[in-house]
């Protein structure tokens, strides 16, 4: 059905943004700029802007993904459901699932990883 074809582009986005961001902070390192101002008196901080970019970039994507999967109204979800009431769960789960995994891990993110990742080159 074609009303999957958002979410399901959410998601590659979602999951082609953290070898990105891998690559990204490798070749700038950005992780270490985690957290800082982009601007520090007259000085531009880029690297805090990638790192920001990667970050809003996967979180928009799965969060984006997660709201238009809500079976209501318009969105997505309600005809994916329709459609086939196990793709809808199955795909819901997916976006659905960084938010315990936070809880359950004590801050594990997909930025987490990001991190991570670049730090073993």
């Amino acid at each position: 059905h074609i009303a999957i074809a958002g979410p399901l582009v959410n998601l590659g986005l979602f999951i082609i943004g953290i070898p990105l961001g891998v690559l990204l902070f490798m070749l700038t390192g950005a992780a270490e700029f985690a957290g800082q101002q982009h601007i520090d008196g007259s000085s531009i901080i880029w690297q805090a802007m990638v790192y920001d970019i990667v970050r809003w970039w996967l979180y928009a994507n799965i969060g984006l993904g997660l709201f238009n999967m809500i079976p209501f109204g318009p969105l997505d979800g309600l005809k994916v459901k329709d459609w086939n009431s196990n793709v809808w769960l199955a795909l819901f789960l997916v976006f659905l699932s960084p938010i315990p995994i936070y809880f359950l891990t004590g801050g594990w993110s997909a930025m987490t990883l990001v991190i991570w990742l670049s730090n073993l080159v």
